[in-house]
């Protein structure tokens, strides 16, 4: 199953926002891949022991970890983050971990356990939005973090000298809608009464945000804290910084304020039936998908859009064993802006025509200094060339807009069209769909690091960049980019609608594009297109490789279902076939300058044809297919085994599988002639054996590699 596309009803799992992390576990393990850790981290802030304001943040997320046939790991997370009240706690009590066991505690034997309680409150309150994936090098303590148990800390900003930023890790009144700046609806937020000055005890943080507690339950490096009381202060008593956990990605499938979710109240339109639109590849060592939320809800203003993810190899050029391990996501246009000084709105106090470069505002000291792009009213994209007292010089009729008087003659509101800096007055969904892919330095995706790490230089967060396991000299998590063959940026026709709208639905039509008349399109008389892989560049090291199982080129005017390509060096006519894609979301792909142009017209791998190949008749074959021949079988470091085998030649051969004493270790084996064994007994010599599997299911006797001796 190299191409996956979840989209036709026969398929035969289903995506839904409910069930995603354990489908998407059983198709890695469909696949070649191992699940090796299944547990939970619950997170709590200090005021559960240290009443400072009357209320108490909870995070809790549940962890999967899996392997790739080349020992590579990868961690996906969802997590619930809610908060309670000590005004309400007669009827619901404030919780600590572990409380019901600890005779000095009040809640001591409460029902239900705290490990009950607070798994019941992730299933209530997940946040079916957002989904977490980062890197790791070994996994954590057994000892500490079981199978399917429960890892629970008190967390606060700083402890044990880790790094925190007090305007994000403190707690405030409404710190959601201060931090992320978007209204969500008329939802009554009750006002916390405090002194500001309480939260902190010499230079302290007593409180932690939501970002806080939700940083600290994806954590897993951090596995047991305490309170002390004399201090005042949450110590870390056991940890494990040898995980090497990567910054965590996260994913967006959707705009964060189109929903309302506090159990009871379920303000939505996706549910737990919701289906996710999944395609992609998938092999025993990289994943190349596209997600889809249902769009049903919301079409339009790129509110739910296609959502790229990679973990795989990054191919070396030499095809030497210098191959990295590369991650990243997207994630939706942003609203959030952080620059307390700017949230005001900047507002023309003249009549503004078309034409106009000099315009007259009531506070230029709210705009960014030149040059920035600007918005008048949303509807108008404009570049700020000078800032001289109340007057502004401008550039109109930028990337693809017309130069026109706004909607509103008088009053335009004007506002910077960034990350940052969004007008309150600007609505969430058009802030969205006005996001100027075309900034460099618009910095969109959250980086949010394990507690124990910084990784302070150029590291990268998934989304603005692509994450590459470590460098060839061992930097770990560096930001790389994207290089393909590609025009030049600035080149016609300008990928940008009427009024500034910026991604591909909102202007990919050809009749719209005028793609025709340019030259660096598919050909109208060969049907052939410019193409390319797609490398991973880093600006110190250079070329570090290309990206596993996928191809770039210009997207637009593209209608095509498959696109083929020639096979070199093969006795038949053989073609790779690709699968173009179209992506919207924010990501490496889609945002300068991670990409030279963007965006690319992605082409994920999905099979190989041989025209002239007779189909084969897998209702009337019983035959298996041949078998493996194993060339190697070597223990190059404890607890691990790693073998290389030679497929048959069979055309029908599906996969192969590997058995580990009797028991099956690893199905579905496909694009690798490697595997790594990890986690067995040192000194033992158990018994590896490789099957084949053909298209119609048989599955040979099987190959039983030489027995050696386990590290």
């Amino acid at each position: 199953m190299p191409y996956i596309d979840s989209t036709p009803q026969d398929y035969p799992s289903k995506f839904e926002e409910d069930n995603l992390q354990d489908v998407f576990a059983q198709m890695l393990i469909d696949n070649g891949w191992t699940l090796v850790r299944n547990f939970y981290k619950a997170a709590v802030d200090t005021r559960a022991y240290n009443r400072r304001t009357d209320q108490v943040n909870y995070a809790i997320a549940r962890h999967t970890i899996f392997r790739n046939a080349d020992g590579k790991l990868l961690g996906f997370a969802t997590i619930s983050q809610f908060p309670l009240k000590y005004k309400y706690e007669k009827k619901q009590p404030i919780r600590r971990p572990h409380d019901d066991t600890d005779p000095n505690d009040p809640n001591f034997k409460m029902k239900p356990t705290w490990d009950e309680w607070i798994k019941q409150k992730y299933v209530d309150n997940t946040t079916r939005t957002n989904l977490y994936f980062y890197m790791l090098e070994k996994l954590p303590n057994s000892n500490l973090v079981k199978e399917d148990g429960i890892v629970s800390i008190v967390t606060m900003p700083g402890m044990g000298g880790t790094s925190f930023e007090q305007d994000r890790d403190r707690d405030r009144d409404d710190w959601s809608k201060w931090w992320y700046e978007y209204f969500e609806g008329n939802y009554h937020v009750e006002d916390r009464d405090y002194d500001p000055e309480d939260l902190i005890y010499e230079e302290k943080l007593l409180s932690a945000s939501p970002f806080h507690v939700i940083r600290s339950a994806l954590d897993i490096e951090v596995l047991e804290t305490r309170w002390d009381t004399d201090m005042q202060e949450a110590v870390i008593e056991k940890a494990d910084p040898r995980v090497m956990q990567s910054p965590i990605v996260k994913t967006t499938l959707r705009a964060e304020f189109l929903e309302h979710i506090n159990d009871p109240l379920w303000h939505t339109n996706w549910w737990t039936d919701s289906e996710v639109r999944v395609k992609g590849h998938i092999d025993s060592t990289t994943f190349f998908l596209v997600l889809q939320a249902d769009t049903a809800p919301v079409w339009e203003k790129n509110l739910v859009p296609t959502i790229p993810l990679y973990f795989g190899k990054v191919n070396s050029l030499d095809g030497d064993k210098d191959e990295g391990y590369a991650l990243f996501s997207g994630t939706i246009p942003p609203v959030k802006r952080v620059d307390s000084t700017r949230k005001e709105t900047t507002f023309s106090w003249r009549k503004i025509m078309p034409g106009d470069t000099i315009l007259y505002v009531n506070d230029a000291t709210k705009l960014p200094e030149a040059p920035a792009l600007l918005t008048i009213n949303g509807t108008e994209v404009v570049k700020l060339i000078e800032k001289k007292g109340k007057y502004l010089t401008v550039e109109r009729a930028q990337l693809g807009t017309f130069m026109r008087a706004p909607y509103w003659d008088t009053g335009a509101t004007i506002a910077r069209l960034s990350t940052n800096n969004a007008s309150k007055r600007v609505k969430n969904e058009d802030v969205v769909s006005l996001f100027d892919f075309d900034d460099p330095g618009a910095t969109v995706g959250e980086t949010i690091y394990p507690l124990l790490k910084l990784y302070p230089h150029h590291s990268s967060n998934g989304v603005d960049s692509v994450m590459v396991s470590r460098s060839r000299f061992g930097a770990r998590y560096q930001a790389h980019y994207l290089s393909w063959n590609a025009p030049s940026n600035q080149l016609p026709p300008n990928r940008v609608d009427e009024i500034g709208k910026k991604y591909p639905r909102a202007y990919n039509p050809v009749e719209k594009t005028n793609n025709y008349k340019y030259q660096f399109n598919t050909s109208r008389y060969s049907d052939k297109v410019h193409s390319s892989r797609i490398y991973v560049v880093h600006p110190e090291e250079g070329v570090r490789g290309y990206l596993d199982k996928a191809i770039g080129f210009n997207s637009q005017g593209m209608s095509a279902t498959n696109l083929r390509v020639a096979k070199q060096n093969c006795p038949e006519k053989v073609y790779e076939m690709y699968k173009p894609h179209s992506i919207g979301a924010v990501s490496p792909l889609t945002k300068l300058p991670v990409t030279p142009f963007r965006p690319v017209g992605l082409g994920i791998y999905s099979e190989d044809i041989n025209p002239n190949e007779v189909p084969h008749d897998n209702k009337n074959d019983k035959t298996p297919p041949g078998e493996v021949k194993i060339t190697k079988v070597l223990s190059p470091k404890s607890q691990t085994i790693d073998v290389e085998f030679d497929l048959p030649t069979d055309k029908d051969l599906k996969h192969v599988n590997i058995y580990l004493d009797g028991k099956i270790y690893a199905t579905g084996i496909t694009g690798t002639t490697y595997y790594r064994l990890m986690g067995l007994n040192t000194g033992f010599k158990p018994e590896i054996k490789i099957t084949t599997v053909d298209s119609a299911g048989n599955e040979s006797v099987g190959i039983t590699a030489t027995p050696i001796e386990v590290s």
